[in-house]
């Protein structure tokens, strides 16, 4: 009966067996059939883990079987055989097939390993395994003295496990490099394009609103990003309210948000009777006095509610961020969400993103938990780097602490370095219990994801903050290998991260209501949350088109059109009945793909425009990805990479790694995006296509956008997969011609990917 163990994902198993043939006298090796599967019950290729980490192939592992008759002490060692496997993603079992006929499995188990590979455990169990190789094969020969060529039978397959070993330490080679990100140039660089990116999005607001604001400067950003904000100051509010004259003063009430030395936050909290001081009831009667109103917006969790109570009985109205809690004690008027304004904290790098950093945000909090800092101190996979976006610390302080000295430390809290250090993180390390509050850790978590980042968590979190329940966590070192690992997998870091970004585009951006309640009106039109799109699709095989009509209804946005432009000369008349958002062209067959983009692109009436072709894969939330992409970046045209291949004739798929360090990035010079997923902003006066090129108007495109200074953005590589049918002949980009990304391709999965890319 074949034999099933659970397993998790990333994890390194080591696999013992014990394998006897049961009449013939002579031993040798035979094939075990050894499949992971996830929880559908669907077997896994193990190459989808990428790299090294891809310790077998498909199919049955050779393992060495001993001959006939009994096993002593010294014969089972010889003959127990060892093998390192390592879960794919999304591995949730393992089965160990039968052994073929006439032979007797005694022994099978399966450990998992908790070594730190990339430390000198690492070495020290190669060490043991090499010792093991000999002391095997010298028991092989001297219990099995008539076996003949047996130990030279054995002498590969007894090796394998310190081979594995090798490439297992290879594989967790420590890496990544800070430099770049805590240069002076990538914090000015961050600086110049947030200003760029809020400018842009300000500039699409209808009725602009004028702020004058007292709080954080993470508080003031996001308020940056939808309405001409400027600080108020005490010692000049007499003359700011009468020369700015702004259409509110947002007063932020938070209890652990960093603010500047010369602002009188502090003035508007009270002990917890709540009564207001002096200087913070002079803004409310310097406002008064000009008939500007005056919002309290409550960033703290209710707990701290108290300390605001004067300030929000003389607030003219009060905006308490956060779902789901009691604020009883406030009485808000309203309620927004606890999140981000994705223009103010984006996801657009400047160029490629780095490998194998991972951030730690709170480092304050090490000092506070000796688990926490005994993780951090011993060192990880990624290059790590200590700050904190909170609190103030000396970093020679802590550096005498720790004993580890690949850690870098970055004392001063800087909103520009904050932004420029997560958008160059992968992973963002919090501790699951802070000395800070759940409010302040969610907004770390939701800075990160909204840069691109992934925040994981050290040990369980039991609050009510829901970013912060969903995120993956982690409880020891080896924990954190594991996930760091299977994070360096580009495909599997690219669909965690999209869930993640879908989770906070949803439920932590604010909306039009939420506008409307911290500033009196919503600036911006009402298509500006959910803006329409477009998707133009040229198409001269129309036996696709149910296909494709399919793939459009499936897509999660929620105004969406559908032009199709038929480049046959005609439109077929066995359509299936169409709705009222999709329509179809027809422009004659000597029409190139240019024409047919333009024709299409001039008949939208979206916001945004997305290319799309007949034959390649797009996930359900594509055209969602691609509204939040605009947002965020405030690109004027986008794309993905193309790092997903489908090939119909073998049946598998294939991966260009190469590329995925563009994701998530502003592109410049001559790096283009995937020509099946272009998109543009139809307010950005892009250029037409070229109607003189038959097959490279996409190419041709994007250099004229890069020509003409357009703002270029690139989304992830892995909610769109470019298939490949048997027949080459019936796509217009001949993939096998293209030797330069042909060479880069390599096997991942037999199959289709995309039902796990679409997760």
């Amino acid at each position: 009966m074949p034999v099933e163990f659970d397993v998790r994902p990333g994890e390194i198993y080591q696999l013992t067996l014990l394998l006897q043939k049961v009449s013939d006298i002579a031993g040798g090796i035979c094939e075990m059939p050894v499949v992971f599967s996830d929880a559908q019950g669907r077997p896994l290729d193990p190459r989808l883990g990428c790299g090294a980490l891809a310790l077998t192939d498909p199919g049955p592992l050779d393992i060495e079987v001993a001959p006939a008759g009994p096993l002593e002490d010294s014969a089972r060692v010889a003959a127990t055989a060892i093998r390192f496997l390592v879960a794919p993603p999304d591995a949730a079992r393992l089965t160990i097939g039968d052994p073929p006929e006439g032979v007797a499995l005694h022994r099978v188990n399966l450990d998992p390993l908790s070594v730190l590979w990339h430390a000198d455990e690492g070495q020290r169990l190669l060490g043991d395994l090499k010792r093991q190789v000999a002391l095997r094969l010298d028991l092989a020969a001297r219990v099995w003295q008539d076996a003949g060529d047996l130990p030279a039978l054995w002498d590969g397959p007894i090796r394998t496990p310190a081979d594995q070993a090798e490439a297992l330490i290879a594989a967790h080679t420590r890496g990544g490099d800070w430099s770049a990100a805590l240069g002076l140039d990538a914090m000015e660089t961050e600086l110049r394009d947030h200003a760029l990116r809020t400018a842009r999005q300000r500039a699409g607001a209808e009725t602009p609103v004028k702020v004058g604001f007292i709080g954080s400067p993470r508080g003031y950003d996001r308020l940056g990003a939808i309405a001409e904000t400027i600080w108020i100051r005490e010692s000049e509010v007499h003359d700011q309210l009468d020369m700015f004259v702004p259409d509110v003063v947002v007063v932020e009430a938070g209890a652990d948000t960093p603010a500047p030395r010369d602002d009188w936050q502090m003035a508007f909290s009270a002990g917890f009777g709540g009564d207001l001081p002096a200087r913070g009831a002079a803004l409310f009667e310097a406002a008064g006095a000009r008939g500007i109103p005056v919002h309290l917006w409550v960033t703290g969790l209710p707990d701290v509610a108290p300390l605001w109570r004067g300030a929000a009985d003389r607030a003219d109205r009060v905006i308490a961020e956060g779902q789901g809690q009691d604020w009883s004690d406030l009485a808000p008027d309203a309620i927004v969400a606890r999140g981000v304004e994705p223009a103010s904290v984006s996801m657009a790098h400047p160029g490629d993103r780095p490998d194998d950093l991972m951030l730690v945000p709170a480092a304050t909090d090490i000092s506070q938990s000796p688990t926490f800092f005994d993780l951090v101190d011993g060192g990880a996979l990624y290059d790590t780097l200590l700050c904190d976006f909170t609190y103030g610390f000396k970093s020679s302080t802590l550096s005498k602490r720790l004993t580890n000295p690949d850690l870098e430390i970055v004392a001063e809290h800087i909103p520009a370095r904050a932004r420029a250090l997560l958008q160059a993180a992968r992973l963002v390390l919090l501790p699951g219990r802070s000395v800070r509050s759940d409010a302040a850790l969610a907004q770390i978590a939701i800075d990160a994801i909204a840069s691109g980042a992934i925040p994981v968590l050290f040990g369980a979190y039991e609050g009510n903050e829901p970013i912060l329940s969903g995120l993956d966590t982690v409880a020891s070192a080896p924990d954190l290998l594991r996930l760091q690992t299977l994070m360096r997998v580009s495909w599997v870091r690219q669909r965690r991260w999209r869930t993640l970004w879908r989770q906070v585009t949803r439920d932590c951006v604010w909306t039009s209501a939420d506008r409307t309640a911290l500033l009196g009106r919503d600036p911006f039109p009402k298509s500006f949350d959910r803006p329409r799109v477009s998707v133009v699709l040229p198409t001269r095989r129309p036996h696709l088109f149910p296909a494709c009509l399919e793939n459009f209804r499936r897509q999660s946005w929620p105004d969406a059109e559908l032009i199709v432009v038929f480049n046959t000369g005609g439109i077929p008349r066995d359509l299936p009945a169409l709705r009222d958002n999709e329509h179809v062209h027809a422009l004659p067959i000597t029409a190139t793909v240019g024409e047919c983009l333009n024709r299409g692109i001039t008949d939208a009436t979206g916001r945004y425009w997305v290319k799309m072709d007949d034959d390649d894969f797009y996930a359900d939330t594509y055209l969602e990805e691609t509204a939040g992409y605009f947002r965020a970046s405030q690109a004027d045209a986008t794309g993905r990479q193309a790092a997903a291949f489908y090939f119909e004739g073998p049946d598998e798929t294939v991966w260009r790694e190469r590329v995925t360090a563009r994701c998530s990035s502003l592109l410049a010079g001559p790096v283009p995006v995937s020509g099946a997923s272009l998109s543009g902003d139809a307010e950005a006066g892009l250029p037409p296509f070229s109607m003189a090129m038959k097959n490279t108007a996409d190419g041709d495109w994007q250099e004229r956008l890069r020509a003409g200074g357009f703002r270029m953005f690139s989304g992830d590589g892995i909610s769109m997969v470019v298939q490949r049918g048997a027949d080459e002949a019936s796509h217009t980009w001949k993939l096998s011609a293209a030797r330069i990304i042909m060479d880069d391709l390599r096997p991942v999965t037999t199959g289709r990917l995309s039902d796990r890319l679409n997760a």
